[in-house]
């Protein structure tokens, strides 16, 4: 028995090197013109649902308007699912006045006396659905805490206030994003809590691609200037790098503000700048250095 042993040992050791096959998750999902998955943002995408697949608490940190929140609102809504039935997305936006029960719900006078009326989360873990905690890190450290059994895989979480156990259903998932901790008004985590979390470490848009994605996307209900194509979207996109460590700095929010004022005013010709400073200038007084600035960028 033991030369057998050896003698497998030997050639599992010898053999050549195999490597894994990484299932592809980005197949659980239907492709919609609402979101381009270019090839960082479907790596993104990807590790997202890998993390579905093992149900683990994901942390997407990175820019302001980078796509992390839009990203699990499409992974969400556009979910392969055998069922009738779509996944539902519950989410609580993060400010500093966020309190837990934002998160699990409170008594509200009725004309029967007082009904318990269920925050995001505790409707999220009762009927399985995916829960997204946005700007996580605005949220008062107190309210955080209250979370810490359910990111360690305990599966329920206690409301403080009356004792009672919300056990999560399956197909509930926990997502939080966030800016890292230089932007204003940010907590950093305790890196207790970080540590119970898969961290995606998300970036901007490559400059190759952003011009795709403008190019590409569709709103619902918001037509693009017709005048938009390959060269202008691109000229757009950079535009948007060349001001990207300025503090003239745009976002894609306000690029996607930029198409819709365009189409509005201009739906067939072309007038990129004259639109783009009535919109983005706005914002900044007129003896605004800034404004100036960015006039000058144009």
């Amino acid at each position: 028995i033991k030369n057998q042993l050896i003698s497998q040992v030997e050639q599992l050791l010898t053999q050549h090197e195999n490597k894994l096959q990484q299932p592809k998750f980005i197949e659980l999902i239907n492709e919609s013109p609402e979101h381009i998955l270019t090839a960082s943002r479907e790596k993104y995408a990807d590790a997202v649902l890998g993390a579905v697949a093992c149900n683990i608490p994901l942390l997407l940190e990175g820019p302001a308007a980078v796509g992390k929140t839009a990203l699990i609102s499409h992974l969400c809504k556009h979910m392969k699912n055998n069922s009738t039935t779509k996944m539902k997305l519950e989410r609580v936006n993060n400010t500093d006045t966020t309190t837990i029960q934002d998160y699990l719900g409170s008594f509200l006078p009725s004309n029967e006396g007082f009904i318990y009326k269920k925050g995001a989360l505790y409707s999220a873990m009762s009927n399985g659905s995916w829960f997204l905690a946005d700007e996580f890190n605005l949220a008062d450290p107190s309210v955080m805490n209250v979370l810490f059994p359910l990111l360690e895989g305990k599966n329920s979480i206690t409301i403080p206030t009356s004792g009672k156990i919300i056990t999560a259903e399956a197909g509930f998932r926990f997502f939080a994003t966030q800016n890292d901790a230089s932007y204003a008004n940010r907590h950093r985590l305790p890196d207790s809590l970080r540590n119970r979390f898969l961290e995606i470490q998300f970036g901007d848009f490559p400059k190759n691609e952003l011009g795709e994605i403008i190019e590409r996307r569709k709103e619902p209900g918001k037509e693009k200037p017709t005048c938009l194509n390959k060269k202008s979207a691109g000229e757009i996109s950079t535009f948007y790098h060349q001001i990207i460590d300025k503090s003239t700095r745009i976002t894609f929010r306000e690029i996607v503000k930029w198409l819709h004022r365009h189409s509005l005013f201009s739906p067939t010709r072309e007038a990129w700048p004259t639109i783009g400073i009535s919109l983005l200038c706005a914002k900044y007084s007129h003896t605004s250095n800034i404004r100036k600035e960015l006039i000058d960028d144009f």
